[in-house]
């Protein structure tokens, strides 16, 4: 029995040694991973003119610690809470040890990668890091282009663009030949009737519209951070229906006045007669052209203000412009521009066709040539006698009826044959 309690007492003893060491072992080695020598930290932008610093986050990857802040400063000291401008701006990181970890005071700090000014409070349990950064700045950048729009003389247009790095948006007026540009808020000294909304912002509206401004061009002039920042958006084409009262009038006939009698007779130039015919002829060949270009998908050319000719025709002439991203299945889309007349076509890159207004309409006839030949087809069903319904609906069972007919004899002569 009292070998038994000796071995237990052992047993016991052996245990508490090896409970002491091992709690002895990793009390050091805690003690050793608690103190913070590294810190590792990132953010995920640099700053650039017009953006939100809210934009940018900050993170860190070390052990032991968190992110407490990060914020933006101007040079002034003041906290940005709105967008960058072309400055320079410090940026303040401060961080915690967690519970039971503490910073070394000589801890090297690193920011994307890179070493950083940093200071370690004096209790060990907080750092902060500082770096100043000069903001970029960007040209604007056009997600949207002003759209072509038609109205009647003294109507209303809206124009629309969207964009990004932009500090300001300025609208225009362009003459078709692009030798006159009217800033909209000078419209009104050529046109007194004229009225405008949204001139510095991404939407313009146009009122009472003359007839003068048909075929001008609508810009937009997209104002970037710094000077000379600047990215003028693709034209877009007014179209100004006339008012009735602008149609030329027929003209109505008038009284012919007989001249007086002449005591004296007046010599007649036989060399060179001239007809009343003849004088028609020459003042038909004599037209008013336009001055605003009238189009097509092929081409443009001038049309006379009477609607009987035209002049200076000629091939649309495009500049084409990417806007939408090529695709491994499609490619990418671009749209032209004629730098003469200012129709608008897309294509897909490689010359394949988007949207072309002549095979829309080949479309369109060749359903619509579809539709009325079925709907003769129903009529002409339509107007068939009940008896010839009956009949085309029993035509199916008489065939089948004949062949029966027919192979019944044939049948007959296979068994004669037989017997014998």
């Amino acid at each position: 029995m009292h070998a038994l309690k000796s071995r237990w007492l052992t047993l016991i003893m052996v245990l508490s040694l090896m409970m002491s060491f091992g709690s002895g072992v990793q009390t050091s080695a805690s003690a050793d991973d608690a103190v913070i020598s590294k810190i590792l930290t990132t953010i995920s932008a640099t700053p650039v003119a017009l953006e939100d610093p809210a934009t940018i986050t900050a993170a860190t990857s070390t052990p032991g610690c968190r992110i407490v802040s990060a914020g933006w400063y101007d040079p002034s000291g003041k906290l940005v809470s709105g967008a960058f401008d072309i400055e320079t701006y410090s940026l303040i990181i401060e961080l915690e040890a967690l519970d039971g970890y503490t910073i070394d005071d000589n801890v090297a700090c690193y920011l994307n990668n890179s070493a950083v000014d940093c200071d370690v409070d004096a209790s060990g349990d907080s750092v902060t890091l500082v770096r100043e950064y000069t903001a970029a700045v960007w040209a604007p950048t056009i997600y949207k282009n002003p759209g072509n729009e038609t109205v009647d003389e003294g109507g209303w247009a809206s124009f629309v663009v969207s964009g990004s790095y932009v500090r300001d948006y300025e609208w225009a007026v362009v003459a078709p030949n692009g030798n006159g540009v009217i800033p909209v808020e000078r419209l009104k000294d050529s046109y007194s009737s004229m009225e405008y909304t949204g001139n510095n912002s991404p939407k313009l509206n146009l009122y009472h519209i003359p007839y003068e401004l048909n075929g001008w061009k609508v810009v937009c002039d997209f104002i970037g951070a710094g000077d000379g920042n600047v990215t003028r958006s693709q034209p877009a084409v007014l179209t100004v229906n006339p008012t009735v009262s602008r149609a030329p009038a027929s003209p109505s006939p008038s009284v012919a006045v007989s001249p007086a009698p002449s005591s004296s007779v007046s010599p007649v130039d036989v060399t060179s007669p001239v007809t009343t015919s003849e004088e028609e002829a020459a003042a038909a060949a004599e037209h008013s052209y336009s001055d605003t270009w009238s189009y097509d998908a092929r081409g443009h050319w001038h049309e006379s203000l009477d609607g009987s000719a035209a002049a200076d025709e000629a091939l649309h002439s495009f500049v084409w412009t990417e806007i939408q991203p090529e695709t491994e299945t499609q490619g990418s889309i671009e749209q032209g521009v004629c730098d003469v007349c200012g129709y608008t076509a897309t294509k897909r890159s490689g010359g394949s066709v988007v949207s072309d207004p002549a095979d829309e309409e080949e479309s369109s006839s060749s359903a619509s040539d579809f539709l009325d030949g079925l709907k003769q087809k129903l009529s002409e069903l339509k107007s068939a006698s009940p008896l010839m319904l009956v009949l085309m609906a029993l035509l199916p069972v008489d065939l089948i009826l004949l062949i029966v007919h027919l192979c019944g004899p044939a049948k007959q002569r296979r068994r004669r044959r037989r017997r014998r």
